[in-house]
């Protein structure tokens, strides 16, 4: 490779590294549909509820194509755990692959800037961050990774465990 192409390149990969910061930077807005109320986090003993079916709090965002992109985070008592997923919603039918909908970059962000937000506001012990992503989409994985890398060491789960089942790779973020 020649001079020249070797700094075309070398800004190709600046441009979309920039691109990738910028996108991570600018979420959508988003809104809050459903959170528990304080009287049904206290209803249950943390100590006592191993089995209990898990509290969920429900998100929404609109993208810039007008897609509805659903957010829920399920938080498990047993484990002191969050598991964050995310959905096309068209008329009340979800689908997890999102492929051609918005901007990804600004979808993820959006995602991101919601499990931020839920981590500083919530108010029970959160021990572990789950989420998986399909192996379907090779470069969504790599983005996961990424992510569960950069996010997990600045929300303070720098510990990265990931599990590899047929079609799924699940990653769990913890403290430690």
């Amino acid at each position: 490779m020649g001079k020249g192409q070797d700094s075309e390149r070398c800004c190709r990969v600046k441009d979309f590294n920039q691109y990738i910061s910028e996108a991570f930077n600018r979420p959508y807005r988003w809104r809050v549909d459903y959170t528990p109320r304080e009287s049904d986090l206290d209803f249950f003993d943390y100590s006592l509820s191993t089995k209990a079916t898990p509290i969920i709090w429900d998100y929404s965002f609109v993208t810039s194509d007008g897609d509805k992109i659903v957010v829920d985070i399920k938080y498990r008592y047993s484990d002191r755990s969050i598991t964050i997923g995310f959905a096309l919603d068209e008329n009340g039918d979800y689908f997890e692959d999102l492929t051609d909908t918005g901007d990804p970059f600004r979808i993820f962000a959006t995602v991101i800037d919601i499990a931020k937000h839920f981590l500083k506001t919530a108010s029970i012990p959160i021990n572990k961050i789950k989420f998986s992503a399909s192996k379907a989409n090779t470069n969504r994985v790599n983005l996961y990774h990424r992510f569960a890398k950069r996010f997990g060491n600045q929300a303070g789960y720098g510990k990265i465990t990931t599990k590899n089942y047929s079609n799924d790779v699940e990653y769990e973020l913890s403290k430690g």
